[in-house]
């Protein structure tokens, strides 16, 4: 007979599969383990995690001033936004596979995402701006909103690994040379 702890390692170690050590995943060993296998498509789309805070207040984006000053300065991790990411995580696993976001991927591109789904660009003065966040995004017809709750979720979950002396894709932002393991 399996026990719960059982079942839910073997599940988890599931998504490590093709990796050289499937760590127990509730008793991690204290080593740097990195992952980086997840997909996304982002390619020919704005980088706006590489703008500085100094710039979403400027044009007055709440959230994405909250990320970019988290992002930069290790302050305290944006809150909530409010919006359901359950529909997000379905429409991912649909899209690119099941647990796909813990596999890992560039940090970087989880903050342009954040920032591309919390603002607009202007066309008439080629500034961003921020959005409606319960306007829908085109490809997946979910509330841009949801989206952004996704992406700092994600970023919430690899930064507490990362706290932890564990690092689930490419930890490529700033804040990640000041902590101390």
């Amino acid at each position: 007979m399996s026990s719960e702890s059982d079942t839910l390692d073997k599940r988890l170690a599931d998504i490590y599969k093709g990796k050289e050590s499937e760590p127990n995943l509730l008793n991690f060993p204290k080593v740097e383990i990195v992952y980086q296998s997840g997909t996304k498509y982002d390619s020919g789309k704005p980088r706006l995690e590489l703008l500085p805070p100094s710039y979403w207040k400027s044009v007055n984006s709440q959230h994405s001033y909250a990320m970019s000053m988290w992002h930069y300065y290790e302050a305290t991790f944006p809150c909530e936004i409010g919006f359901d990411a359950v529909p997000i995580l379905e429409f991912g696993a649909e899209k690119y596979d099941s647990y796909n976001w813990f596999k890992g991927m560039s940090w970087g591109r989880l903050v342009g995402a954040f920032h591309r789904h919390c603002n607009y660009l202007e066309e008439a003065c080629g500034m961003w701006a921020p959005r409606d966040l319960s306007a829908f995004d085109e490809e997946s017809t979910l509330a841009h909103g949801s989206h952004a709750e996704c992406c700092r979720i994600f970023l919430q979950e690899y930064y507490a690994t990362y706290k932890e002396g564990k690092i689930i894709g490419e930890a490529d932002c700033p804040w990640c040379d000041n902590v101390k393991f």
